[in-house]
């Protein structure tokens, strides 16, 4: 996978073997090689925020542009969508709710950042999604 990091763009390998696991409550921890990790991991538009063990970096998708961002409402953190308060066909406008995640027994409303129409919902109520998964799409 190739991400640009705080020193530029970089190339991470995966270890051979690594699984994700995710509680009921919405955290998520990996296994890699046998060792289990807790990663503490946000996304905002482009770019993805990571820290472990004493250390944080953020990392920015290079195959991403902003325009697309904007189109593209994807879930911030792992967390189980309360409600998507929109349907496909519906037109929204920049700052209108569009889905509400609860997360660390908090909620947090999703906002159009652009005036557009809904062409796909990724996602439907009382789901758990995980960090970055698609939730609203509009045109």
């Amino acid at each position: 996978m190739k991400l640009i990091g705080p020193n530029g763009e970089v190339i991470v390998e995966l270890p051979s073997q690594v699984e994700l696991y995710q509680s009921p409550d919405g955290a998520s921890s990996l296994l890699v090689d046998g060792e289990v990790i807790h990663p503490f991991v946000v996304r905002d538009a482009l770019n993805v925020w990571v820290a472990w063990n004493g250390y944080s970096a953020m990392f920015t998708l290079p195959e991403q542009d902003e325009a697309l961002a904007k189109l593209e409402l994807r879930a911030p953190m792992t967390g189980k969508v309360v409600s998507i308060s929109v349907a496909v066909g519906d037109s929204v406008e920049p700052g209108q709710t569009v889905a509400t995640l609860e997360a660390m027994k908090m909620e947090y409303r999703l906002e159009a950042e652009v005036e557009g129409k809904v062409v796909e919902i990724g996602a439907k109520p009382g789901e758990l999604v995980d960090l970055g998964q698609l939730l609203v799409r509009l045109e």
